[in-house]
């Protein structure tokens, strides 16, 4: 189980980084590509911001949309990279960064957006 995952908002609620406490819950494991963008992280300044309220219009269109995807399919909790290891942290970061596989293989479903080079587009080919 990842230490963070982020609980997706459903009815006008923000998404918000929650500890997991190593509690499993049914999760979404998003796999993307970086770009030199700048894609909304979690570092050791944001991270308390992020437990209150990601803002919803600060993450980027990849973000959104597989969110509202894992919503549609009834998840209510994802795991991405960038917003749930502490960016700025070499001690979460490789903690976090050892344990990826068993994140993706633990996840009940993950969703890999290779075809976007650019995380502020969305997913190449989707539609609503």
């Amino acid at each position: 189980m990842p230490c963070r995952l982020i609980r997706i908002g459903g009815s006008g609620k923000e998404p918000v980084l929650i500890q997991t406490n190593a509690r499993p819950v049914p999760y979404v494991a998003l796999s993307h590509r970086w770009s030199d963008s700048n894609v909304l992280k979690t570092t050791s300044t944001s991270q308390a911001q992020w437990e209150r309220s990601i803002p919803y219009r600060r993450l980027s269109v990849v973000f959104r949309e597989v969110m509202l995807f894992a919503s549609k399919l009834g998840f209510q909790h994802i795991w991405i990279d960038s917003l749930c290891i502490i960016q700025d942290d070499p001690e979460d970061w490789r903690s976090e960064a050892s344990r990826m596989s068993t994140i993706y293989r633990e996840a009940s479903l993950v969703i890999s957006v290779a075809l976007a080079t650019d995380p502020t587009q969305g997913p190449h080919g989707w539609s609503q």
